[in-house]
């Protein structure tokens, strides 16, 4: 595994490369306003590149999602014999919605497990 330093060193040479070029003659307007908005921006910029990894750890199980995909299809199946008793030829409409909501919130769920869709 990289040390922290190693995963960084890209970043610290922009910095220094960017303060090199400020220096007299090197290119970039040498102006404490202007060398405090690149620091800035960098900065995020660093801080942005850290968090990729925290996006890919923080992910769902597998088996969660597979859990949650059978209960919805189940759910699904069964909601057109449940609802009929009390709505009759309505509940093919209400099914419709239904699945319309449940089936879309499932395909949301699945976009948070793999954000980066890998």
């Amino acid at each position: 595994a990289k040390s922290a330093g190693e995963k960084h060193v890209c970043m610290e040479w922009m910095m220094y490369r960017a303060l090199k070029g400020m220096k007299k003659g090197g290119g970039i307007e040498d102006d404490e306003a202007v060398k405090h908005v690149m620091l800035e921006e960098l900065c995020a910029l660093r801080g942005t590149y850290a968090g990729i990894g925290d996006i890919l750890e923080g992910r769902m199980p597998l088996a969660y999602a597979h859990f949650v995909q059978i209960l919805v299809d189940t759910f699904l199946v069964t909601a057109p014999v449940a609802l009929y008793a009390e709505m009759g030829v309505w509940s093919v409409f209400s099914v419709g919605i239904l699945t319309l909501f449940y089936s879309g919130l499932l395909s949301l769920a699945k976009i948070f497990l793999d954000p980066l869709g890998n």
